[in-house]
């Protein structure tokens, strides 16, 4: 028997196991409800794990009604970036990573002109230093190469 298992079976038998964990972990190990102070640490834990087993439960009765979804290169854009996004935010900072993301985007994906890109690009950056950087005080995460360069 070489039946593969379909990905619309096995994102909601993840999730049941998850949602399981996550209720014997908070009924378990950081207690549920006490009777004179309320819920304990586990209780939202639980609670949130109660709903996801129902909800992956529900999903593998309707995956196996289902056929098999067909996964398309071009989906795995958004996630993959997103994750790049997120990596290069330890190496050059939040700001610079995300920069580099809207351009790239704009740029190769969307297939924007040079003049949209730059446009957007300067009107994003403007916002972002007046908005968070100025008005806020946001401290933005500046990335090991600023830490490695200031270090002295």
């Amino acid at each position: 028997m070489n039946k593969r298992i379909s990905t619309a079976v096995a994102v909601p038998v993840a999730a049941t196991a998850l949602g399981a964990a996550f209720v014997w972990m908070g009924l378990t190990r950081h207690g549920f409800w006490h009777p004179t102070r309320g819920p304990l640490d586990g209780f939202y834990p639980a609670v949130m794990g109660a709903f996801l087993v129902v909800a992956g439960i529900v999903g593998i009765v309707q995956s196996l009604r289902e056929e098999s979804p067909v996964f398309e290169p071009r989906n795995w854009y958004i996630p993959l970036s997103t994750g790049l996004v997120i990596a290069f935010t330890y190496l050059i900072g939040i700001l610079p990573a995300v920069g580099i993301y809207n351009f790239v985007w704009l740029k190769f994906i969307h297939k924007a002109s040079w003049r949209t890109t730059l446009i957007y690009m300067a009107v994003v950056a403007l916002v972002v230093y007046g908005v968070f950087i100025v008005w806020l005080s946001v401290p933005f995460e500046r990335g090991w190469i600023h830490a490695w360069m200031t270090r002295y």
